[in-house]
């Protein structure tokens, strides 16, 4: 009887040791070799101080925490390898809350949050960049060239196709020599 258990336990203890020591060596090669995926965010004062050195466009997504399309363009469009690899490249990427209540020291000046602004109110900066004929939605994207100089505000979730073709023409420097209708029609 005992020799008939043995039979049974070897085998599983086998299975058990192989288990954890495969478990173990993959659990170390993740802590040693993590996979970087997705768009990674900033603040816009890191945005500012990083730019002194190496200067690139800044893409600003604004967003609020109860904004259903926000979190389907993180879901659906940001999650794209294709969009967060060309962002990641040519941007300095910067998610901003609309809605968010500290003081943004940027370019020297001090923005605050503005609770006659927008339904909830709205961080002034936030506003400044977004608005568009003294309304803004969320998300919208907005674009800012090296010097912070905004280029486009861009409300509205995006799709990757849309996305895609916008970041490219503002990443590549498009906009320099062409409008976007053109930029479109060029097949880009």
């Amino acid at each position: 009887m005992k020799k008939g258990m043995y039979v049974f336990l070897i085998p599983i203890l086998l299975f058990s040791i192989v288990g954890v020591i495969s478990l173990k060596a993959k659990t170390h090669k993740e802590k040693v070799e993590p996979v970087a995926e997705g768009i990674k965010w900033i603040t816009i004062e890191q945005a500012e101080q990083l730019s002194k050195s190496n200067p690139k466009k800044i893409m600003v997504d604004l967003y609020t925490s109860w904004c259903g399309w926000c979190k389907v363009l993180d879901e659906k469009t940001y999650s794209d390898p294709k969009v967060y690899n060309y962002i990641n490249e040519h941007f300095y990427a910067v998610k901003f809350d609309a809605e968010r209540k500290d003081d943004v020291v940027f370019q020297g000046k001090t923005y605050s949050f503005n609770p006659s602004l927008a339904r909830n109110g709205c961080h002034q900066l936030a506003f400044d960049w977004g608005n568009t004929n003294s309304k803004i939605g969320y998300p919208t994207i907005v674009y800012l060239d090296e010097n912070f100089v905004k280029l486009e505000s861009d409300p509205g979730y995006k799709e990757v196709p849309a996305m895609i073709q916008k970041i490219k023409f503002y990443g590549s420097g498009s906009y320099k020599t062409m409008n976007w209708q053109q930029y479109q029609q060029s097949g880009n």
